[in-house]
Order: structure tokens, then sequence, then C-alpha cells
């Protein structure tokens, strides 16, 4: 696979962040948008939106644009997330009780700043 992108895209980070968690790897392409290098001949090939990221898939097809389509491929395409392959029970840092003891902190801090 090919991914065109710039570095400093949310969007393509966000695929480029999928492609790690899924633990795939893809040929990078950047295109320097502060350069207009979206709007070349050359990636207008690829992708006639102009738009970043762009992935070039292996088999036959068009590519895919926008990173939430992109995103929806790597799901179903049939690759696990990492946390799927682990044993029953293993959590991962972030998961469980201690994840949930942490993501209500601020709202707690929150009501008793009000004196609620």
């Amino acid at each position: 696979m090919k991914l065109y992108g710039f570095w400093r895209s949310l969007a393509t980070y966000r695929v480029r962040v999928a492609f790690a968690l899924k633990g795939l790897k893809a040929e990078e392409v950047s295109i320097d948008l502060l350069k207009d290098k979206q709007h070349g001949d050359d990636y207008l090939a690829v992708n006639p939106q102009g738009v970043v990221p762009a992935l070039i898939l292996d088999e036959p097809g068009p590519p895919l644009f926008q990173s939430l389509a992109i995103l929806e491929y790597l799901e179903e395409s049939g690759r696990r997330w990492p946390s799927a392959d682990r044993s029953p029970g293993q959590e991962l840092p972030g998961e469980g009780a201690q994840g949930r003891r942490v993501a209500p902190q601020p709202l707690a801090r929150a009501l008793d700043a009000q004196g609620a």
C-alpha cells in the first residue's frame, strides 16, 4: 500500500495512527501542502479531489480518499486490532478500573469547586 499525506495534516495523522494500531505498513509519500503540491498534475492523477490523505491499495481498484473512508476500509479488511488478540482478562493501559478511575477526575474536581 502507498499512503499519500502530509506530516501536518490531522487527517493523515489519523490514518497513520490506525496503521500503527493495526500493525500495518505502507509506503508513505509526502505531499507538501504548504507548497501547494496537492494541486500538481502528479498528485491530481492519484487523487482528483486534491486532498490528503489518499491510499493506493495493493489489490486492483481505485485509490481511497478521505481519512474516514480509509479507516472504514482498514476496519472491514479483516485485520484485527491488537486488543482483540490479547488473552481474556488482560487489560491494556487506560482500560478497566484504572482507566475508569482516571477519566472522571476532572468532572469530580469541577463539581467539588462548585460545592456540589
